[in-house]
């Protein structure tokens, strides 16, 4: 009877997987009726429960274990155990749920005078036993039942936690536990409010965050883009601000500039002294600047200024440094202190010789018609001279205003040509110089401005002379392709500098070759005929060498 009502009773526990719990009451079991074991097995023949706790989960390999699992209805068995101590009275019988089989009982008990002492025991207890079960059954289900809400409430709080979301429990609870379920409920409420303003500040926040994180990169990429070298300290003097000019002038990671002072950074205290940086205790709104040379050949100039940054009150906020690179304004104000003084020495140089020789003229001295004869020729060299400064001023006027435009038209190269070269003629024949022009008989020419190629003709020839010694000898020679005409002006004069042909066609540049400094010039020559050359869609290439002389060829192309 005690085996059938067990088998009666374990489904439930086994479905639900509480072998715990049916372990702890098959060991009270077997307290109470003075039983050796209690347990349960799978058919492959694990320990599903058992009366020693410790057993459950084992595999039990011996013969009986093996043939209880294929007992299909209730038996006994007898048989001595060392263990127990004489002899075992086993009963077994296979639990079902439903049709499913779910394991085999196994009750043992001792066997006392021949006779199994636990069935003594279950005659006298045939009637109290099934009352006893029937009241442990009814406990159990009624304290599952009361506790069932208190589960179900904690798998609705699992279920938020593991969802990480400020949810309601379901409103079927009743009695204390649904008063706990409402009052939850109402504080959820509460916490969801609150988390949705806090979600919307923080929304806020990063996109505050954002929108300054976007402004500074903003801010140090218009810094980046400007040429000068930029500084920025807070009121402690440290610097916050360095753009990428400030790092390349200063040999240094930008990153490491920032937290540093200004007179760290820039290794030397000269600029920050001659911008008085030092005196805070007369600190004044004004702006100061000061040019600072780098001390090395060639260094560059550069103009800093420091800017005071103050408060609406007036107070100190640090301090803006900024360094512009002015080395190419220094230049070029230098070239046009140049240019004006070679210039007037073109200007008064002519002069005074056409006024020299009209004045001997004038007074008769010179008598000899020969004599005359050459006066008048210096006079009329001389204007020509005169002449061609004037035009190129004028032509360099037009280049720098973007109205110098061409007029093309036919022309008569060979005619263009022999003008030109007669041009120079007297320019050469003062320095005893060969002057040679080599041309085929007939020249395809291109349609072209006259009057401006024959400026670059002359122009070059110009040059070409002026920087060959006397006894010297320039040519021209034309060669009349099939795309392009090509008219070369060759020199055996002192030559360029190979590190100045880059240079040599900007305004004012003359290289610092003794030799060209004590010749008078402007340095507009070269940049005019470049650029008429270039209205034209052609060029003029040059090749030099020191000693040996210059080609200079003007490239007009055809098409």
């Amino acid at each position: 009877a005690l085996a059938h009502v067990i088998a009666d009773l374990a489904p439930p526990f086994l479905r639900k997987g509480e072998h715990r719990e049916l372990s702890d009451l098959f060991a009270s079991f077997t307290r109470q009726k003075g039983l050796l074991y209690v347990t349960i097995l799978s058919d492959q023949h694990r320990v599903l429960a058992h009366s020693r706790i410790e057993r459950v989960g084992q595999v039990l390999n011996d013969p009986r274990s093996i043939h209880a699992s294929e007992i299909l209805d209730f038996t006994t068995e007898k048989f001595h155990d060392v263990e127990a101590g004489g002899n075992v009275i086993e009963f077994v019988t296979p639990i079902y749920d439903g049709n499913d089989r779910l394991g085999t009982l196994r009750i043992g008990a001792s066997q006392v005078n021949g006779m199994p002492y636990a069935v003594r025991r279950v005659g006298r207890l045939a009637i109290i036993l099934p009352l006893l079960l029937l009241l442990v059954a009814g406990t159990y289900y009624l304290v599952r039942r009361w506790l069932r809400p208190l589960h179900d409430l904690r798998d609705e709080f699992d279920s938020l936690v593991s969802t990480k979301r400020f949810g309601d429990v379901h409103d079927k609870f009743a009695g204390e536990i649904g008063e706990l379920a409402e009052q939850w409920n109402a504080m959820m409420s509460v916490v969801r409010l609150e988390f949705r303003d806090l979600e919307r500040e923080a929304t806020r926040l990063e996109v505050g965050s954002r929108l300054v994180a976007y402004e500074k990169k903003k801010n140090e990429e218009i810094l980046d883009s400007l040429p000068d070298v930029v500084l920025v300290t807070n009121a402690s003097g440290e610097i916050v601000t360095a753009n990428r000019q400030a790092s390349l002038f200063l040999h240094a990671d930008r990153e490491k500039l920032k937290g540093g002072t200004l007179d760290a950074a820039l290794k030397s205290t000269e600029i920050l002294k001659q911008l008085d940086y030092f005196s805070r205790s007369s600190f004044s709104n004004k702006i100061k600047s000061t040019l600072y040379r780098e001390p090395v050949e060639g260094g560059r100039t550069f103009r800093f200024t420091l800017a005071p940054q103050t408060t609406a009150q007036g107070k100190l906020n640090g301090y803006l440094l900024m360094g512009r690179d002015i080395t190419a304004q220094v230049l070029s104000e230098k070239m046009q202190e140049d240019f004006v003084a070679s210039v007037t020495h073109e200007l008064r140089s002519p002069l005074t010789s056409i006024k020299s020789y009209i004045e001997l003229l004038m007074d008769k001295e010179i008598d000899d018609p020969r004599t005359q004869y050459e006066f008048y020729n210096t006079i009329n060299d001389e204007t020509d001279r005169l002449s061609r400064l004037i035009d190129n001023l004028l032509n360099i006027s037009k280049m720098e205003a973007g109205s110098l435009v061409i007029d093309r038209g036919p022309v008569q190269m060979r005619k263009l040509l022999q003008d030109a070269v007669r041009a120079c003629e007297g320019q050469a024949a003062k320095k005893e110089m060969r002057l040679e022009l080599v041309m085929p008989d007939t020249i395809t020419a291109p349609d072209m401005d006259k009057d401006l190629v024959g400026v670059v003709i002359v122009n070059l020839l110009s040059n070409a002379i002026k920087y060959t010694n006397n006894g010297g000898e320039v040519s021209v020679k034309v060669d009349d392709e099939e795309n392009e005409l090509l008219i070369h002006v060759h020199d055996t004069g002192i030559g360029i500098p190979a590190d100045a042909l880059p240079k040599l066609f900007k305004k004012f540049y003359r290289t610092d070759q003794p030799e060209v400094r004590e010749r008078v010039g402007s340095g507009l020559g070269l940049a005019l005929s470049k650029q008429i050359a270039e209205l034209h869609g052609g060029d003029i290439v040059v090749k030099s060498e020191i000693g040996v002389g210059s080609t200079f060829t003007l490239v007009i192309p055809k098409d």
